[in-house]
């Protein structure tokens, strides 16, 4: 496959924190990974990451927020399982 390099990503930063979505075309579609850096009252960051396989790429054709897509919204509800936070603001 000639495109298996392919990356995008998209990040964000608020108050500290900082929220990143990365998708990497592999050979049967895409690895998504969303990490989340908090800092904590103590001032330690925890940094939380998760990793999944995606069919189609959640970041793909991104323009100015359009309806959000099937497979944006199943990121977003895996975020919130996982993470137990809403990571909305990265879609």
């Amino acid at each position: 496959m000639s495109n298996k390099n392919r990356r995008w990503s998209k990040s964000m930063e608020k108050d500290g924190d900082h929220k990143r979505a990365e998708v990497r075309e592999i050979d049967n579609g895409y690895l998504v990974t969303i990490t989340i850096s908090e800092q904590k009252e103590d001032g330690e960051m925890e940094i939380k990451e998760k990793e999944y396989f995606s069919k189609e790429n959640p970041l793909e054709g991104e323009k100015g927020k359009e309806k959000q897509t099937k497979e944006e919204k199943s990121v977003e509800d895996l975020g919130k399982a996982l993470l137990g936070m809403d990571i909305g603001d990265l879609l």
